[in-house]
């Protein structure tokens, strides 16, 4: 009977071993999930960073945006952003973030 009661623990022991383990390895895919989600919103975030730059300047400086889109000065400040902001997505879109 001891010897049967010995075997249950020991048999108890093993099983709460491989359960802790298989929450383990849950608990790591689910902070692997997480990481990609956050990747993929930290991408998108950089991406609207330029953007949101030339809106807070838009904003301050210029009465309407029509009229100054049409001025060559917008044109030489929008170029940069614009191509900024095309490879800042190649490059997330080539790591694979995006």
């Amino acid at each position: 009977m001891e010897e049967d009661a010995k075997f249950s623990l020991d048999r108890a022991e093993l099983l709460i071993t491989r359960l802790s383990d298989l929450y383990n390895l849950y608990y790591t895919k689910v902070q692997y999930d997480l990481n990609e989600v956050i990747k993929k919103l930290t991408s998108v975030s950089i991406l609207f960073l330029p953007i949101t730059a030339i809106a807070s300047v838009y904003a301050v400086a210029f009465p309407s945006i029509w009229q100054s889109l049409l001025n060559i000065s917008a044109l030489v400040f929008l170029s940069p952003v614009i191509i900024v902001t095309a490879i800042m997505a190649i490059y997330l879109r080539r790591k694979g973030w995006l």
